[in-house]
């Protein structure tokens, strides 16, 4: 003789996988977080003075901006704009962390590298 499961029966086990979906989330998000902040750190420690922008490309992958020289700068990491010998600054900003860092690379007009800068927003 088998039991039909009552419709009821299903509402416990619905909650169970919600709670665990809400409770892996987080952790889910920090992993990210983790790991995309490692990656691009490795990235920035590769990266050298003097390297081509194709190196840069290379390590880091595409920027998220890409501001010239004379352009406003990003607020939300600096005061201070790509200035010479800057001629443009590349921006590879941690989305997962929500933009609270990132990291830039400054390269001159010959397209090599002068300046790299890792930024933390309070």
């Amino acid at each position: 003789m088998s039991v039909e499961p009552r419709p009821n029966d299903r509402r416990p086990r619905i909650g169970r996988v919600l709670g665990w979906a809400l409770l892996l989330l987080p952790v889910l998000h920090l992993a990210t977080c983790a790991y995309s902040s490692r990656k691009n750190a490795a990235a920035f420690d590769q990266i050298q003075l003097g390297d081509p922008e194709q190196e840069v490309i290379l390590a880091f992958g595409r920027p998220s901006v890409r501001e010239m020289a004379g352009d406003p700068p990003l607020h939300r990491y600096s005061d201070e704009g790509c200035r010479s010998p800057c001629a443009e600054r590349l921006w590879f900003e941690h989305r997962p962390g929500l933009d609270l860092e990132a990291w830039s690379v400054d390269l001159d007009a010959n397209r090599r590298v002068v300046v790299k800068r890792h930024w933390v927003s309070p």
